[in-house]
């Protein structure tokens, strides 16, 4: 973290199964306002993506395990 930027290079993420995604990219900033995404991409193997109930909402549940490659920007 800088005074202008989170920098996520090289970042792992852990889902509750032991599964690793990396995340890698920046959110900038000035002085905590207008935020803005600079690349910021995220790359899974496998990776709990979705752990429902139908409790949490009767409509959309389940489990999801999911691999590939999303990428944000704006």
């Amino acid at each position: 973290m800088t005074s202008r930027d989170f920098d996520f290079t090289n970042c792992s993420l852990y889902d509750s199964l032991g599964h690793r995604a990396r995340l890698s990219g920046k959110l900038a900033h000035n002085r905590f306002k207008r935020f803005s995404l600079e690349n910021i991409s995220l790359r899974a193997d496998t990776f709990l993506m979705l752990n429902t109930t139908r409790r949490d909402n009767p409509l959309y549940f389940g489990t999801g395990i999911g691999s590939g490659e999303v990428t944000f920007t704006g």
